[in-house]
């Protein structure tokens, strides 16, 4: 006798996609002066249950439905930071994009910065500067300008 794994219901696939979501930042009353949208909108980082894609993307605070269209990752290594002034989104990915810096508002790149080897931690050392710990070991330092 084959045992099957038993398949989600829609409604726990929904659940599921997003405790997957990892709310990055929200659009608080210092949103204005901070570079975040005052519209309403959290900035997330999900990744579905089948792992195919993981995407940046904009979710409505009140009901968490999707507002317009996202931005793929790619490769991502579970490892962000957003700047002080949350004007820029530091990601890890795979070594050929490396560090992804991301304007969190447009939801575009402002340019990727390749690594000999994935990124998989990174910090903000200062308004500038990207700490990226490689999965091989070993710290490199961004200028992020």
């Amino acid at each position: 006798m084959a045992l099957r794994r038993p398949q989600p219901s829609s409604s726990r696939r929904g659940v599921a996609a997003m405790l997957a979501c990892v709310a990055i930042a929200g659009c608080g009353a210092d949103a204005a002066s901070s570079g975040a949208p005052a519209d309403g909108t959290v900035l997330t980082i999900s990744t579905p249950l089948d792992a195919g894609t993981t995407e940046l993307r904009r979710l409505d605070a009140d009901t968490l439905a999707p507002r317009g269209g996202g931005f793929d990752l790619g490769e991502y290594h579970d490892a962000w930071a957003l700047s002080s002034d949350r004007r820029t989104l530091a990601v890890g990915t795979f070594a050929r994009t490396g560090l992804r810096l991301i304007d969190p508002a447009s939801l575009s790149l402002v340019r990727d910065v390749p690594m000999p080897i994935a990124a998989v931690g990174v910090g903000w050392v200062d308004r500038v500067r990207v700490a990226v710990l490689l999965q091989a070991g070993g710290v490199v330092l961004v200028d992020a300008r």
